[in-house]
Parts: structure tokens; sequence; C-alpha cells
């Protein structure tokens, strides 16, 4: 158990004795534009981990974040903040110091629940489960299986090639240029 490195060479190898992760359940991970390693420690974990290949820093994660959530994905904005998609308390961003909860309640994200995937370009943060939705930094869109061409209503995962968005659906593999 624990967080394996290759360096092209050799695998080191990261557990419980040489780190300050105290657990490696289902961890999720991210790398931001210093090269700094992010990670949630566990499903129910209260620990938000950053590895500078030197040093380890733990980040307490709020209360409504875990004790009865899961948080499913970690990813990393061009500004360096940290997004976390949960099972059922929205979307969460940390910026270095500031926490910013995402729900229904408090902002217009079209689901708040079961959030697969985070994703995050240039500009835009991507969130996916039923279908997917963009946020700007001001406002969301919802792509789904009504207003899109999108052919799956689970969407898992979203990967970028150039200027183009790939989504991996429960109905096969969906591609979006911005417009279609």
């Amino acid at each position: 158990e624990g967080l394996s490195v290759f360096n092209d060479t050799v695998w080191n190898t990261f557990d419980k004795t040489n780190s300050i992760v105290t657990s490696f359940n289902y961890p999720t991970l991210a790398v931001d534009g210093n090269n700094n390693k992010w990670m949630v420690s566990g499903l129910f974990s209260g620990d938000l981990i950053k590895y500078n290949d030197t040093v380890w820093t733990k980040y307490t994660i709020p209360n409504f974040i875990v004790g009865s959530d899961d948080i499913y994905s970690i990813a990393v904005d061009a500004q360096n903040a940290i997004w976390l998609g949960t099972n059922k308390s929205g979307l969460h961003k940390f910026d270095g110091v500031t926490w910013t909860n995402f729900t229904s309640a408090n902002s217009s994200i079209p689901f708040e629940y079961n959030i697969w995937h985070v994703y995050t370009d240039a500009n835009d943060v991507w969130i996916c489960y039923n279908g997917a939705a963009r946020y700007d930094g001001t406002n969301w869109t919802w792509y789904h299986t009504s207003n899109s061409g999108i052919s799956g209503s689970s969407v898992t995962a979203v990967a970028e090639e150039g200027n183009v968005l790939w989504f991996g659906t429960n109905d096969g593999l969906e591609k979006f240029d911005g417009t279609n």
C-alpha cells in the first residue's frame, strides 16, 4: 500500500513509514504547474496532501467536504488552484488559503452528486456525471443528451487533445470541439 513514482529507471514507493500520508485507499492524484504532486488520502480523508519531491505538506479538508462524503477526483487549474469532485457535497476549490464550495444552493452548478471526474483546461473547469458541465469562472454550461451531441447520459472521464475534448460515456467515446 503506497504511492509509487517511476523516474525512467527506478521505482520509488512512499508509504506510511516514509511520508505523512495516513491512508492510500483510493488515492486520487494531480500535478500542478510547479510540479507539486497533490493527492487526497483515501475516500473519507480529511487530508489534502502536497509533495514537492522533498517536503510533504498536509492541508486539512473542511468538515463540510469530508466525514460522510467520498472525494472522487482532483484537478489543478492554470492558477494552481485545486478542485475536488465529490459524491454528495458538490465541487470544491482550494486556492492555497481559501476553500470555495459549489452546490445548487449557492451556484448554478447543474449537478452536485457523483462528480466522477474534474478536468481543467486553460480557461475552464469541467465536471462529469450526468452529462458534462463547464464552468468558465462565472457561468455553468451543461451539456447532456437533450441539448448536445453527447449520446451517453453518464460521463465518467474527459481528456484533451489539442483544442478537442474527448468524453468517456456509458455509450462510448464523444468528441467536443468547443461547439459540437
